[in-house]
C-alpha cells in the first residue's frame, strides 16, 4: 500500500514469491551438492539476493512505479535469496563435524536444536527492532539494516565456515537406493506438507480473528511474542527428546500439539481474548519439535550427495508449498464458515493425518500377522524395536531385540525375511 499497489497487485507478488522459491531453492540445493561447497553457493546466493533487493529499492523510490518491474524484481530477490535451506544444511554439517570429533567428550552437548534456538532469538529481537526503525524513521529504514545484517554474515560465512562440509550418516540408517528421494522420505514431505498446511492457520486467520474480537495492538505482539518464547527451550532441548523420543517421536508429539492448539483456538471465548495467548504458546512445542527432528530426520534419510537438495524441498515443501496452499485454502473456509470452523477443521485435518498417514506410515499402528512393536529408546531415525524369535536370534548371532530399521528393506518395508535385513543383520 506504500508503494500505491492495490490488493491485486500485492498478491499476484506474493504469489510469485512462492513460485520462484519453489523453483529455485531446490536447484541451489543441487548445485551445492554438485559442487561440493556449501560455502561458495551461500556466498552467492547472499549476493544476489542484496543486489536483487537494491533493484527493488531502487524501483519502489521512483515517482510511477511500474509494477511489471517491480514484480521482476521481487521474484528475483525471492528465486536468489535461499539461505534458509543453505543455512540449515551447513548447520546440520557443522554439527556433525563436531559431534564426529569429540565422540566420547563429557561435554558433547551440540544439537542442530541449539544453533536453531538462535534463529528464533533473531527474529524476535528484530521483529522488535524493524517495527521501532519503521516507526521512527519510516519504511526506507528496512534496506539499510538488511544490507548491514547481510554484510554481517557474509564476513562471518567467510571467515569461519569450512570450504567443505561433510555429512556424516547414523550407524543404524540403511542408504537408500533411490538418486534422489525413497519411498520412506517421499512419505514424510507428503506428511509434512499437511502439517504446514495447518500451521498457516495463524498467519493466515488468527489475527485478523483477533482484530475482530477486538484485541489491542499490545495483545497481537504478546500473541507473538509468545510463539517464539517457547520454541527457545525446545530447541534447547531437542537433543536430549530426541534421545528420549527418538526423531519420528517428536514429530507425532509436534502433531499432538498442534491438534490441541487448534482446539484451543476454537474454544477462545469471545469476551476473552486474551487466552489465545495461552494457545500460541503451543508453537514452541508444535513447530519447535517437529523443525527439530525434521531436519535430522531428512538429512539421515538423504542419498549421499544430496543432502542440501533434500534440506531444500524441506524448507520449500514447508515454507513456499505448504504456506502458500494453506494461505489460499484456510483464507476460502475463514470468508465462508468463520474463524471458529477454521480452527475446527485444523485440529480434524491433524488428527485425522496422524492416524491415516503418520503412525500407520512408521509401524505405530499395530497390524494383522505382525509381530508386536516395541519401543527401545534408538537414539537416532526410530525409537522403535521389534520382538525377535529367539530361536532366530540364535542362528543369527543377534540380540533379542533389532531396531526396526535393521529389520526393514528400506524401499518395501519388508519384515524379517526381507533380502537386505538379512543381509545387513549377517
Amino acid at each position: 500500500s506504500t508503494l500505491g499497489m492495490t490488493g491485486a497487485q500485492v498478491g499476484m507478488v506474493r504469489g510469485a514469491t512462492h513460485v520462484a522459491k519453489l523453483v529455485a531453492w531446490p536447484l541451489w540445493g543441487h548445485i551445492s551438492d554438485r559442487s561440493g561447497s556449501i560455502k561458495f553457493t551461500l556466498l552467492a546466493s547472499l549476493v544476489l539476493a542484496t543486489l536483487a533487493l537494491e533493484m527493488i529499492r531502487r524501483v519502489g523510490s521512483e515517482p510511477m512505479l511500474s509494477f511489471p518491474l517491480m514484480l521482476t524484481c521481487a521474484v528475483c530477490r525471492s528465486a536468489m535469496n535461499a539461505e534458509w535451506p543453505l543455512v540449515d544444511a551447513a548447520t546440520v554439517a557443522m554439527v556433525q563435524k563436531y559431534q564426529s570429533s569429540h565422540p566420547t567428550s563429557s561435554q558433547h552437548t551440540e544439537s542442530y536444536g541449539k544453533q536453531r534456538l538462535w534463529a528464533a532469538i533473531a527474529w524476535g529481537l528484530s521483529s522488535l527492532l524493524v517495527g521501532f526503525s519503521i516507526d521512527r524513521s519510516g519504511l526506507p529504514i528496512v534496506f539499510l539494516l538488511t544490507y548491514i545484517a547481510v554484510s554481517a554474515e557474509i564476513l562471518l560465512v567467510m571467515a569461519w565456515l569450512p570450504n567443505e562440509l561433510k555429512y556424516v550418516k547414523p550407524d543404524d540408517v540403511p542408504q537408500s537406493d533411490s538418486p534422489w528421494m525413497s519411498t520412506k522420505l517421499f512419505i514424510f514431505f507428503c506428511n509434512l506438507l499437511v502439517i504446514s498446511i495447518v500451521h498457516a492457520i495463524p498467519e493466515q486467520v488468527l489475527f485478523l480473528h483477533l482484530e475482530q474480537l477486538g484485541a489491542s495492538r499490545a495483545l497481537q505482539g504478546a500473541a507473538t511474542a509468545a510463539s517464539v518464547v517457547f520454541e527457545i527451550p525446545v530447541f534447547y532441548h531437542s537433543d536430549a527428546l530426541i534421545k528420549k523420543w527418538g526423531t519420528q517421536g517428536m514429530i507425532v508429539r509436534a502433531q499432538v500439539a498442534l491438534a490441541v492448539r487448534m482446539f484451543l483456538y476454537y474454544l477462545v471465548p469471545f469476551d476473552k481474548p486474551w487466552l489465545v495467548v495461552m494457545a500460541q504458546s503451543l508453537h514452541g512445542f508444535s513447530f519447535g519439535m517437529m523443525w527439530s527432528a525434521a531436519v535430522p530426520y531428512a538429512q539421515a534419510l538423504a542419498p549421499s550427495g544430496r543432502e542440501a537438495f533434500i534440506q531444500s524441498v524441506l524448507c520449500t515443501t514447508w515454507g513456499t508449498v505448504g504456506q502458500a496452499i494453506g494461505s489460499v485454502f484456510w483464507g476460502v473456509v475463514c470468508d465462508m464458515y468463520g474463524p471458529q470452523t477454521t480452527y475446527l477443521w485444523g485440529a480434524m485435518l491433524t488428527i485425522t493425518l496422524l492416524m491415516t498417514l503418520t503412525l500407520p506410515s512408521w509401524g505405530w499402528v499395530p497390524t494383522p500377522n505382525v509381530p508386536k512393536i516395541a519401543s527401545c529408546g534408538s537414539l537416532n531415525a526410530t525409537p522403535l524395536c521389534l520382538p525377535v524369535d529367539q530361536e532366530l536370534a540364535s542362528s543369527w548371532k543377534l540380540s533379542p531385540r533389532l531396531s526396526l530399521l535393521e529389520l526393514m528393506d528400506d524401499q518395501h518395508d519388508m519384515w524379517v525375511d526381507s533380502p537386505k535385513a538379512r543381509a545387513r543383520a549377517e
